[in-house]
């Protein structure tokens, strides 16, 4: 019988946790070795990514991808301005958005998810 081969998993490629001792190689390592054992058995994997980018670490300084993002203008704005990021909450974060309808947004997306995989 024809089947597919299907694997469940779940996390993140970039450090979206409050926790300070999150690290990116960490988890990308282990999503390396996740990917090689799926393609030795012969089985795919499909991965999602949120675009929300928290705003703040726990000790209230802001990330780096956020700092990017802004110095950019990349979030969905509030304004015409493009003075107040709109925000949401997403894991008990303040979160911001990438606005996908600019071009300029979506390169910066790409490059940052891009550089962030090339990691592992």
């Amino acid at each position: 019988s024809s089947g597919i081969n299907a694997e469940y998993g779940e996390g993140s490629l970039l450090p979206m946790s409050l926790n300070e001792e999150c690290q990116p190689l960490t988890y990308s390592s282990k999503l390396t070795t996740y990917l090689k054992t799926l393609i030795e058995k012969g089985s795919k994997m499909i991965s999602t990514v949120a675009p929300a980018v928290a705003k703040q670490s726990s000790s209230g300084s802001e990330w780096p991808m956020y700092k990017s993002g802004k110095s950019n203008k990349v979030w969905i704005y509030k304004d015409e301005e493009k003075t107040e990021a709109l925000e949401g909450l997403y894991n008990d974060m303040v979160v911001v958005y990438p606005d996908f309808t600019s071009s300029n947004s979506f390169t910066w997306w790409y490059t940052n998810i891009t550089a962030a995989s090339l990691n592992s």
